[in-house]
């Protein structure tokens, strides 16, 4: 009688390799709950902690608050009132980066508190110039402006180029300079200088030669182009005039024949192209005014700065809140300090 092994059947090494996938993956799935379970279990204890310790120091906190802000009282009594003001403008002929250069100048001598210069450069007083704390550019952003923006982009680009750029890609190559508009903001210790500072900070740009060169060309193009246009029109409408002769007297003659019915379908057709193109000239007479009208500034004024300044608002400004929290924080940068030092003591006692 001879020995054979009898093979094991396929099922049943298909079945021991499923349960040993089933039990991998079951595995992996615990080892994830575990370690997520573990991320909130260690904040939830590090909330718990965090929350004991106020508690135990809820008196000291309040103490330090109350110092912080009784010294953020006594600051705001005898420190002077800082009012601000608004200038909103719309640079043209690529000047905003000019713009922003001015503003920097101007906070570098009020950094150097270099009242003189700075009464020279804004043609003010040197009393008025010494009242002036900050100057701040930022552009105005809004989500509707930065999608007209990438927009108008898109459609100056060929196919190829609109799918290399997203909308994403777009903002991160943005500049503030980029936008149309941008704030000019001024803090001062005199609420009434406002007024005086429109006219130099405008004409620190718009008396720029560079500027006026590229403005006077710029105008001195749309007016060639409107002549351009002009003449263009003139002739379109004298070839439709002729066109409409000509159907006129083809619509007299009687019994015309199928030839001269195909030949009125070109005319028709070539008048179609015609309006077509008077249109289209029209159109361009219109942006030309539009354009004409955005060059009339160097940098146009959106909205000015008030008559008189307005008293600085918010959390950030108010120093007495500021005092209170920073007490807080202090009070707690110690605790930390004295619960670090209490551990390192111990381990060296270990």
């Amino acid at each position: 009688m001879s020995n054979s092994t009898n093979p094991t059947p396929p099922s049943q090494n298909e079945e021991v390799d499923l349960g040993q996938l089933f039990t991998l993956i079951g595995n992996a799935f615990n080892r994830l709950f575990s370690f997520v379970g573990s991320i909130f279990t260690t904040l939830f204890t590090f909330l718990i902690n965090l929350l004991v310790a106020v508690r135990r120091n809820i008196i000291g906190f309040l103490i330090a608050g109350i110092v912080g802000g009784s010294i953020g009282l006594v600051k705001h009594i005898y420190s002077p009132i800082v009012y601000e003001g608004t200038l909103v403008v719309a640079p043209n002929f690529e000047s905003s980066r000019q713009l922003y250069n001015n503003i920097a100048y101007y906070n570098t001598l009020v950094a150097q508190q270099d009242s003189l210069q700075l009464s020279k450069v804004l043609k003010i007083s040197a009393q008025q110039a010494a009242s002036l704390m900050e100057f701040e550019v930022a552009p105005v952003i809004s989500e509707s402006t930065k999608l007209q923006q990438y927009n108008s982009l898109i459609l100056s680009l060929d196919s190829i180029s609109r799918e290399e750029i997203n909308y994403e890609k777009y903002l991160s190559t943005l500049d503030p300079i980029d936008y149309k508009q941008h704030q000019i903001t001024v803090s001062s210790k005199d609420r009434l200088i406002y007024p005086a500072l429109r006219k130099p900070i405008l004409a620190s740009i718009s008396e720029n030669d560079y500027f006026k060169d590229k403005q006077q060309v710029t105008l001195k193009n749309i007016a060639l182009n409107d002549s351009l246009t002009l003449v263009s029109l003139q002739e379109t409408d004298s070839l439709r005039g002729v066109y409409e002769k000509v159907l006129l007297e083809e619509a007299k003659k009687q019994n015309a024949s199928t030839s001269i019915v195909m030949e009125q379908q070109g005319q028709n057709n070539k008048e179609l192209l015609l309006l077509d193109r008077k249109l289209i000239l029209q159109s361009q007479l219109e942006s030309n005014n539009e354009e004409r009208l955005e060059s009339q500034e160097i940098l146009k004024v959106i909205s000015d700065f008030p008559e008189v300044g307005y008293e600085r608002s918010g959390i950030s400004n108010n120093l007495i809140v500021m005092g209170a929290l920073g007490g807080i924080v202090l009070f707690a940068l110690w605790l930390i300090f004295k619960a670090l030092d209490a551990f390192l003591l111990k381990r060296t006692n270990d």
